[in-house]
């Protein structure tokens, strides 16, 4: 979904009963403080794929989530520079 300077922020992949929503640790990390009940891998969090029947996809946190990835993708370019 988007990249900053050629650089994956995040991705998706539908499997039969989840939503894998695939970002970094960071990312992981942020996401997991606000809905620790979900499963997760060090890069990689389990959307449940009936998730909307019990409360809305995050999509708020979703954007933040990619917003926070842009920003760090840009200080690793301006650090490559120097």
């Amino acid at each position: 979904m988007g990249n900053a300077n050629s650089t994956a922020l995040v991705w998706f992949a539908g499997y039969k009963n989840q939503i894998g929503f695939y970002l970094s640790t960071s990312g992981v990390k942020y996401f997991l403080e606000k809905y620790g009940h979900l499963k997760s891998s060090k890069v990689a969090i389990q959307l449940p794929i009936h998730w909307r029947r019990h409360q809305p996809l995050p999509l708020d946190t979703v954007a933040e989530i990619v917003r926070v990835r842009v920003g760090e993708n840009l200080e690793k370019v301006k650090t490559k520079k120097k």
